[in-house]
């Protein structure tokens, strides 16, 4: 199973761990941040992981903070997220027999063995479709676009509702948010998460609603970052990954002995090889070559040089 599991600062020193187990249990692992101990707000990451489950990039989500709460919020505000925050593996196996829940937020702060096995028990369980939890997720789905009550307008498509009772406080909100997504998630998720979710799905249908041109399945090529050793190199195809995926959801991945490739209908987006402490990137049609990455921040100037960006442009969408 496609995973993309995310934290914020709490979550940090055991998400690892959590991705190393579910690793171990034979799924794709996609680790959205955030990368670092430093303080992280929790909601860019609930953002990150709920774009990714909206746009298919995924098929479930995880996101550990300080107690799961704040990040179901946040994740709630997507159309088409359904996220709840899970205390005991009982309440995490009920909310996807019951719930069809697609993005589960554990409390960081728990013992590590009980977290793997909230977890756990909720990837091994499955939406019985039962006709009274069928009706109700119809009812929910209805919700999706209801005004909000209490000086709350109603949220605009894809998007967090705003309070128009604060505006001030929403503007610096906002501003910090910005700024911690691309902080925390650089450019390639950022570009994700501000991207619009789908419309929210039909009353008869409570399941996700994805794209009508759905993104390809890009398993093989996940497993081959999650076995890379390196932990900066890990990171920087990780990046490499998501912002290919992002700009090129419809294009084909397949792993290489040294990586692995990017086509669309028929063109060469991208071959990244993963050498040893490096990533290198030949970009576009013309196969543009980069010299070796062996940081973020020269994943991030990478990204943005001209040659770059051009050979990208070069990539002929599919109608």
């Amino acid at each position: 199973m496609r995973i993309a599991i995310g934290c914020d600062h709490v979550g940090y020193a055991l998400k690892s761990a959590l991705i190393e187990a579910l690793e171990g249990d034979e799924h794709a692992v996609l680790d959205l941040g955030t990368h670092a101990p430093d303080p992280t707000d929790y909601p860019p990451v609930a953002r990150a992981v709920a774009t990714a489950i909206a746009k298919d990039f995924v098929d479930l989500g995880v996101v550990a903070c300080a107690s799961g709460a704040g990040a179901s919020i946040a994740a709630n505000r997507f159309a088409g997220i359904r996220a709840a925050a899970c205390e005991h593996p009982d309440a995490a196996r009920q909310s996807r027999e019951r719930l069809d829940v697609n993005l589960v937020c554990v409390d960081a702060t728990l013992d590590p063995a009980r977290l793997l096995a909230i977890v756990r028990e909720w990837l091994g369980a499955g939406f019985r479709g039962a006709e009274p939890d069928v009706r109700a997720l119809a009812k929910l789905a209805e919700l999706e676009g209801a005004p909000r009550l209490a000086g709350v307008r109603a949220p605009l498509a894809g998007g967090p509702a705003r309070d128009t009772t604060a505006p001030a406080r929403d503007t610096a909100a906002s501003a910090r948010d910005t700024a911690a997504s691309a902080r925390d998630t650089a450019a390639p998720v950022a570009a994700s998460a501000t991207a619009a979710a789908p419309a929210a799905p039909p009353p008869t249908a409570p399941a996700a609603v994805v794209d009508a041109t759905r993104a390809s399945d890009i398993t093989a090529v996940m497993k081959v970052v999650a076995a890379i050793k390196d932990a900066d190199t890990k990171l920087i195809a990780t990046r490499v990954l998501q912002f290919l995926r992002n700009r090129f959801p419809q294009a084909t991945g397949a792993p290489r002995d040294d990586g692995f490739t990017f086509t669309l209908d028929g063109q060469h987006v991208a071959t990244v090889t993963i050498g040893r402490n490096f990533v290198e990137l030949e970009a576009g049609p013309e196969r543009i070559t980069t010299s070796k990455i062996r940081d973020t921040d020269g994943l991030d100037v990478m990204l943005a040089l001209p040659s770059v960006a051009k050979a990208f442009d070069a990539v002929k969408l599919e109608a």
